[in-house]
């Protein structure tokens, strides 16, 4: 998809492309997150503000595959109220296994978990239960309809296995220290308040988000998925609700605090607007400036 953008477009198509590309995956993310305005700007903006260092490569296959998982997350929020809706997800998976087939496994991996939390509860009909488990198992089957089959299971094994990409590939390099820690403290401490609630469902959640947490440590290019999933659950819990509730009582003073999170978030991205557009003024430019 992204060569005939180029095609078509030249390097200002492919700004244009990512930067749609880019818009739809937070709204969904933003749709995802079921708190106040303010929590939904602050999520958005510390995740581009956190993985700025793999954004900043550009357009390429893996934000296909960050955009389908926003729409995932999205979809998976909805579930709750309405199980008939997971009937969507095997379109999903398809779709994303033939634009990025290296990350659908991370979909994959997403949906039986947070099938698992709305099915641990004891008052689960076995009818809700068939419903979610053969959507779940032909999401996976529908994504062998790509042109490359079983292979792109097997290219996601070899990069987990053998393959030294680190040392081949900038996005494959693991976060910095700063980041490392970020996502080592904040992944323990996020699963640990899953799990004190006492919750079957939460504690299989606790368990998902040290798995995304491990694959982030291990490559800065996860760390998008993983934030976008930290986020998701951390503002789901009930505890933060409450203390965010009592802290922020009045509407006007949350509306006041997300118009300022925007203002500053807009400040930074104008700053790096005059870059972009010498960036794209020619090829030579792209390859001497960007961060590819």
């Amino acid at each position: 998809m992204i060569f005939p953008v180029f095609k078509f477009g030249g390097l200002w198509g492919l700004t244009v492309f990512n930067g749609l590309l880019m818009s739809l995956a937070f709204f969904f993310f933003f749709l995802s997150i079921k708190n106040f305005l303010l929590e939904k700007i602050l999520a958005i903006g510390l995740t581009i503000f956190l993985t700025w260092g793999v954004f900043s490569f550009g357009i390429r296959g893996q934000e296909m595959g960050f955009f389908f998982f926003s729409l995932l997350l999205w979809l998976l929020s909805k579930i709750r109220q309405n199980y008939a809706i997971a009937i969507f997800c095997p379109l999903i998976t398809l779709f994303w296994a033939n634009t990025h087939g290296g990350s659908v496994i991370l979909g994959l991996i997403l949906m039986p978990f947070i099938f698992s939390s709305y099915l641990l509860n004891p008052l689960a009909k076995p009818k809700k239960i068939f419903f979610l488990t053969t959507v779940f198992l032909f999401s996976i089957f529908i994504t062998f309809l790509n042109p490359f089959g079983l292979g792109i299971y097997q290219d996601s094994l070899r990069h987990f296995s053998g393959a030294h990409l680190d040392q081949l590939i900038a996005e494959w390099v693991p976060p910095p220290p700063f980041l490392w820690w970020l996502i080592l403290l904040s992944g323990v401490g996020l699963s640990l308040m899953l799990i004190r609630t006492a919750k079957i469902q939460n504690f299989v959640l606790g368990i998902l988000i040290l798995g995304f947490g491990f694959w982030a440590l291990k490559a800065r290019r996860n760390l998008p998925f993983y934030l976008l999933l930290w986020f998701d659950l951390f503002f789901t819990l009930p505890i933060l609700k409450k203390s965010l509730s009592e802290w922020l009582k009045k509407d006007s003073l949350r509306n006041y605090l997300a118009f300022l999170t925007v203002i500053f978030f807009l400040f930074l991205g104008l700053l790096r607007l005059s870059n972009t557009l010498s960036t794209n003024l020619t090829f030579q430019n792209y390859c001497n400036q960007s961060s590819v």
